[in-house]
């Protein structure tokens, strides 16, 4: 950064420009955007509760659990069958 006084950083400018919103699960303060937040039309601001990196880290740790790994072998299983139901009807 320069010794500009008035030189302000992106997050900044976008607080004030959207407002801003904080997170439930990390309680930061972020700009209430779709840039930081999810849609949720069900919510009065349109915007997810959780911003998009605390959603990110909680799907990456549900996705590694052992009901991930179930959930995966099931899909990969699925996708055998439909593949091979797909090769039997040709």
């Amino acid at each position: 950064m320069s010794d500009d006084p008035y030189e302000y950083d992106d997050m900044f400018i976008d607080l004030m420009l959207f407002g801003g919103k904080v997170c439930s699960h990390c309680g930061r303060t972020l700009p209430a955007n779709t840039e930081r937040f999810n849609r949720d039309h069900t919510e009065p601001d349109g915007l997810t509760v959780t911003c998009r990196q605390c959603r990110a880290a909680s799907a990456r740790q549900r996705y590694y659990t052992p009901a991930g790994e179930v959930r995966r072998a099931r899909r990969r299983a699925l996708r055998i069958a439909r593949r091979e139901a797909k090769e039997n009807a040709t």
